[in-house]
């Protein structure tokens, strides 16, 4: 196990806590705009980000930010600080945890064993 230092120790959270969800919104052009608002990313609390695209791809990738960065977290905290042995099963938990995130915002089926 590698001793924690000050380059390796997990970055600080400056985003807004998720889970963030979406917001269907009628579509419709705004007068003069080229595009249409069709869906809000948000939580509770607030709005994070408005999605101006036909595609609810972008939106759902937006949604999962708060997920991939806790998971990338997770990950790099398990190479630094896992024991040995519980190395292996960790990196299992860790990658069906990737592989969920990657399911929700491609709308798959999520890995079993998560």
């Amino acid at each position: 196990m590698k001793k924690q230092t000050k380059e390796n120790a997990a970055p600080a959270v400056k985003h807004t806590p998720g889970p963030w969800t979406i917001s269907k919104v009628d579509p419709g052009v705004s007068e003069g705009a080229s595009y249409a608002l069709t869906t809000v990313v948000e939580t509770e609390e607030r709005h994070i980000a408005f999605c101006f695209s036909d595609s609810p791809a972008d939106a759902q990738l937006i949604a999962a930010a708060p997920e991939m960065f806790n998971t990338l977290v997770e990950i790099c905290d398990t190479f630094l600080n896992c024991p040995e042995h519980e190395l292996v099963q960790k990196i299992e938990e860790n990658y069906l945890r990737a592989r969920n995130v990657l399911a929700e915002i491609t709308g798959e089926e999520a890995a079993h064993g998560a």
